[in-house]
């Protein structure tokens, strides 16, 4: 008998349904004009299969449905700029719009927070499944969207949707530690998902004209605050444009762990595993013009729990500097040049200078992908 066969593997998967469906911001990015937003109560809903259970916020009221209701008159205030972790939002700008300094945004005011629990009955890591999606609440219907008379919520500037303001949202992962009795995050995003990276609406000549498969390289980074008025450009780690754990599969396909449920009565938090989530409109991201304000949109996010060990062999890797290619790279291996966005493993690909690569050895059927190390050509 095979060893996959020997082993049982569980997978489960379920989903939380994020109906953001009356959301009304007024602007984005760093922009010219100031209001507030404002929308209804935000529902999320959940579908689950096998022994998996979830709960929002707090883990006590476990089910397969639950649902997050927010204060009448919630509003996103602002725009703002995130690495998951910390957020700020400008505090003034230039007649452009562009920031001149930041004070620190508000929670549940300026970007979204909340809590979701999950309890397993075989130790599992928790992943976001490539059916997660987040879209415009016009429907993803290109009629509803650009060029035609049934344009929904059409902006001022084209006849297209405001609600491709999709294209900027950002949702954020942090896994959830129990420490004396309080679930408290990582200072570090799991994942940071950028999603619908081909929208995009360009300025030309005044004019405005929108893309929904855009080619062009999105622009992932935040900004990251030293002081109120001194800040840089910097890039965002563990982002992810396009989720690939796929629950017919039984594969993460590499992506990141949001959390590992473990099976063990010694631990304090024996069968339950919690991750904070968080969302908002990325100020840096090339959609958020005013162009689409008043946009609405929509998030679905379906988790995928996953039985599989982990990959604890030592990478013995390093850089060839004659070659510009990596020594000890092998065929159960992968590498990526944009921070584990996206993999390869051509093993004889030739790096250029000053290129930073995450090396790490692949998924299999058994063993979730490994921990990577970083070399720098």
């Amino acid at each position: 008998m095979r060893n996959q066969e020997k082993r049982k593997l569980v997978f489960y998967v379920f989903k939380i349904l994020v109906i953001l469906s009356a959301i009304y911001f007024a602007t984005y990015a760093w922009f010219v004009n100031y209001e507030q937003a404002e929308f209804g109560d935000l529902e999320i809903s959940t579908n689950q299969a096998n022994n998996v259970e979830i709960a929002i916020n707090s883990p006590e009221q476990w089910d397969s449905n639950g649902n997050l209701v927010l204060e009448e008159g919630f509003k996103f205030n602002d725009e703002v700029t995130s690495n998951g972790v910390v957020f700020y939002k400008a505090n003034a700008k230039q007649e452009s719009g562009y920031p001149i300094n930041f004070i620190p945004a508000v929670i549940n005011e300026d970007y979204l927070e909340f809590k979701v629990f999950f309890k397993v009955d075989v130790s599992s890591g928790i992943f976001l499944e490539d059916t997660s999606i987040v879209y415009p609440a016009a429907g993803q219907n290109i009629e509803n969207l650009i060029g035609s008379p049934n344009v929904v919520r059409v902006s001022a500037s084209g006849n297209f949707s405001r609600d491709l303001i999709a294209g900027a949202v950002r949702v954020g992962v942090v896994e959830n530690k129990l420490i004396n009795g309080n679930w408290i995050p990582n200072d570090y995003a799991n994942i940071v998902w950028a999603p619908n990276k081909g929208y995009e609406v360009r300025e030309q000549n005044g004019q405005y004209f929108p893309y929904l498969n855009s080619e062009r390289r999105q622009n992932y980074t935040y900004m990251d605050i030293t002081s109120p008025d001194v800040f840089t450009e910097t890039n965002v780690s563990n982002i992810k444009d396009n989720l690939n754990a796929r629950f017919n599969d039984q594969s993460a396909y590499g992506d990141p762990m949001l959390t590992y449920v473990s099976i063990d009565p010694e631990e304090e938090n024996n069968n339950i595993g919690s991750v904070t989530i968080r969302v908002w409109i990325e100020g840096n991201d090339r959609e958020t013009i005013s162009a689409l304000k008043g946009g609405i949109f929509k998030i679905k996010l379906n988790f995928l729990a996953l039985n599989k060990q982990f990959n604890e062999t030592l990478l013995d890797v390093s850089v060839n500097k004659t070659t510009n290619q990596i020594t000890g790279f092998t065929s159960a291996m992968e590498y990526s040049t944009n921070l584990g966005n996206t993999w390869n493993k051509n093993l004889y690909t030739t790096f250029d200078n000053n290129t930073t690569v995450f090396v790490r050895y692949s998924e299999t059927q058994n063993y979730f992908a490994s921990d990577y190390v970083v070399l720098n050509f």
